[in-house]
């Protein structure tokens, strides 16, 4: 009989650990969940019925192990999180118009394919004093030409982060062409890369052309191994999507026409140069580990510190600690 007691109780804890799971991650960033958010961010490996999902958290929250006001689910006893969250709309709706004029600006450069707010703004996790994270594809073979231009324009209208002028600025951090859209590779070694999974599904689109967005997610799929619940339709014509200036666009198509034969290849070889040449400038006197700086064909990734590895074991001692 006890062991058939055993048996059950492991049973519900295999059906509630990815809860545990999805709240342990979001708690590092002190972000209550709604229950349809938890059921789209639910870090599990197979499909979960929004009725169960019901009937599996009214057991926690009975057992105390997830707190619950207002509609949101979180971990911490501290019901002053739902409040937080709900005052951050006031300082992240800036941070939107701010992120969705730079886009407007990133029509003058050529190549460009996507542009998507990634990190703590698509995640919703940003403090007042946070900047604004794009990522950026560029199309292929290009990926200097539209960093150096990239740059160069945003800092020309004041909104490139500069020195310590951070906060409502835009951080250009991560760049890919459009061959190398599988990230995968980039995973920490011998773990699951929790961070990189929430990174990739919670991307905001600006500016999607030629369905780059799309052909982004369809090729880092592999996500949906440990987020079967994700789901990517609709996420391609998000509200916040800008409509292009003619103008401005008609310039950087002009760029693109007379930059797509060998006069382009010339100037992103020499671009390549010249930046790498300051990169590992700054590279002699700034410490880095190998996840900071990401530097190879058609792949460019700058961030200082890379905090992923920080984050794995938060979560790791997150949901262990709420599962005993």
């Amino acid at each position: 009989m006890k062991k058939k007691q055993k048996k059950r109780t492991a049973l519900f804890m295999n059906q509630q650990l990815p809860i545990i799971k999805t709240l342990s991650f979001f708690s590092i960033f002190q972000q209550p969940l709604t229950l349809l958010e938890l059921k789209e961010n639910l870090f599990c490996s197979a499909k979960t019925d929004l009725s169960q999902l019901r009937k599996d958290l009214d057991v926690l929250i009975k057992k105390g192990a997830v707190g619950t006001t207002n509609g949101f689910f979180f971990l911490s006893p501290d019901e002053s999180l739902v409040s937080r969250r709900l005052q951050k709309i006031f300082w992240e709706l800036p941070k939107w118009q701010i992120a969705q004029k730079a886009a407007t600006i990133l029509n003058l450069v050529p190549f460009i394919k996507l542009v998507a707010v990634c990190n703590s703004l698509a995640f919703g996790t940003s403090r007042e004093e946070s900047d604004i994270d794009f990522f950026i594809v560029a199309n292929r073979g290009h990926v200097w030409i539209v960093r150096f231009l990239a740059n160069l324009f945003l800092r020309l209208f004041g909104l490139r982060t500069f020195k310590s002028k951070m906060t409502n600025r835009i951080c250009l951090s991560f760049f890919v062409d459009t061959n190398h859209l599988n990230l995968q590779a980039l995973t920490l070694p011998n773990k699951i890369d929790v961070y990189l999974h929430y990174w990739i599904a919670s991307l905001i689109p600006l500016v999607n052309r030629n369905k780059t967005l799309e052909k982004f997610w369809q090729d880092n799929f592999w996500i949906k191994e440990n987020l079967a619940n994700w789901n990517e339709e609709g996420r391609t014509c998000d509200y916040r999507l800008i409509k292009e200036d003619s103008w401005l666009r008609k310039i950087g198509s002009l760029a693109e026409y007379f930059l797509a034969g060998e006069l382009g290849s010339i100037l992103e070889n020499f671009l390549r140069l010249v930046q790498m040449e300051k990169i590992n400038s700054r590279l002699s006197w700034k410490r880095h580990n190998k996840n900071d700086i990401v530097i190879k064909e058609g792949f460019l990734k700058f961030h200082t510190p890379d905090k992923r590895e920080g984050y794995y074991n938060l979560w790791q001692e997150k949901f262990s600690s709420g599962v005993e």
